[in-house]
């Protein structure tokens, strides 16, 4: 009888030892670098977006584990006793966090019928016809961790003649990649020739031979007019720019200023203009030395304090990949 009663003893105090001891960690993390590039600490401070939520309570994060290409952490937060409902508010606000970091980028192209420039909206209609319009919103996320420092310098493009600009000046740019890709913003020619195809049934039935042909030389050398202005110009669909962050909403867009950003299918670039007394000798092009583009990232720090931070930001969160509730951890209240 005496060793039932020792045995009912130590049954709820085992219990107790279990509720009181080491708790199951309650997010789990995936990581997406290498494993002598994972710091538990940079997770950690992660979590710091979520301090009002904390409270001051510490951030433990395990090391990793599963196989190569699938790895995991776990992240303890707190005391024993945390609900769920206090978990998943940490959580929600460490993503958010996160996602802060991210900057979208959105193009809004306009519609024929809201433009108000009658010439502006003959080539907007013709584009249409020929099913080379643009049309409907697109958003992306710029990568800042993937971005490209680079210096250059112009040339002038003149038929028979290229040089360098005559001071050689050295200039300042980014070019950073997009999570996925827009649509073109720069209008493609030449314009097809119209056809007797391309006229509608209902239309051409009730037209002579002589009046189709006029039409259509007609129509053709209206296309020819604007292909030759689609060579010398190229000119972007009417759009609308937008980005998340408002210190992107003050750089102009240009695809040929030196201090404007242009956007790209696949990425934006950004460019800050020359690099004081650079001397580049009489070449032109990307990469022109190490010494260069530590100048360069220099005067991006100097003039865009905010996207700096940034990349430094993206750069050290990079490889964190999505934080869930870990599968493992029950909630004790």
């Amino acid at each position: 009888m005496e060793f039932i009663r020792v045995r009912r003893v130590i049954l709820p105090l085992a219990t107790l030892f279990l509720l009181a001891g080491c708790k199951e960690p309650e997010i789990q993390g995936t990581w997406n670098g290498s494993d002598s590039s994972f710091k538990p600490s940079a997770v950690a401070a992660l979590f710091s977006g979520a301090q009002k939520e904390l409270n001051g309570q510490t951030v433990s994060v395990s090391g990793l584990s599963g196989p190569v290409g699938n790895k995991v952490f776990q992240v303890t937060l707190g005391s024993n006793d945390t609900s769920k409902e206090w978990v998943e508010t940490v959580l929600a606000k460490t993503q958010e966090y996160q996602a802060s970091f991210n900057t979208t980028v959105t193009v809004n192209f306009i519609d024929v019928n809201d433009v108000t420039d009658e010439d502006e909206k003959s080539i907007l209609e013709t584009l249409k016809q020929v099913g080379m319009g643009q049309q409907g919103s697109y958003s992306s996320q710029i990568d800042w961790a993937r971005t490209e420092v680079q210096v250059y310098t112009q040339t002038l493009n003149i038929p028979g003649v290229k040089k360098p600009y005559g001071d050689n000046t050295v200039y300042c740019q980014i070019k950073v990649p997009l999570t996925q890709d827009l649509p073109d913003l720069v209008i493609k020619g030449p314009l097809p020739r119209m056809t007797e195809a391309d006229i509608p049934d209902d239309k051409r039935s009730q037209m002579s031979k002589e009046q189709l042909a006029q039409l259509i030389e007609t129509e053709n050398d209206s296309r020819e007019s604007l292909n030759i202005g689609l060579r010398m110009m190229e000119p972007d669909y009417p759009n609308q720019i937008t980005f998340s962050d408002e210190f992107m909403r003050h750089i102009p867009y240009s695809r040929r200023a030196s201090e404007a950003y242009y956007l790209e299918t696949d990425s934006i670039t950004i460019g800050f203009g020359a690099i004081p007394d650079a001397k580049s000798g009489p070449i032109s092009g990307n990469d022109l030395g190490g010494l260069l583009h530590s100048q360069c990232e220099s005067i991006v720090k100097e003039k865009m304090p905010e996207l700096d931070a940034k990349r430094a930001n993206s750069l050290g969160y990079k490889n964190i990949g999505k934080l869930t509730l870990n599968p493992e951890w029950k909630p004790v209240i």
